[in-house]
């Protein structure tokens, strides 16, 4: 993620979840870790099994709220 920013808060991890996945849904997501920061350039492993192409969101996910912090289209 380049040039990121989003507020702080407890519990937030990266998330990539598939266009199929309704809007304000992490339905078959693929974690990619805890958020670095809130703040700044941050880069994220993508796990092996996980076939990444157009249409996918990155997801802030605020696992303890169940709410979405931050939300893209992975390009």
């Amino acid at each position: 993620m380049t040039d990121f920013r989003t507020d702080n808060g407890p519990d937030l991890f990266v998330y990539l979840v598939p266009e199929t996945a309704a809007s304000d849904s992490v339905d078959g997501f693929a974690d990619v870790g805890t958020l670095k920061g809130n703040v700044g350039d941050q880069q994220y492993d993508i796990p092996d099994d996980v076939e990444v192409s157009e249409g996918w969101r990155v997801v802030v996910w605020c696992r303890g709220l169940s709410v979405s912090s931050a939300e893209t289209t992975l390009s």
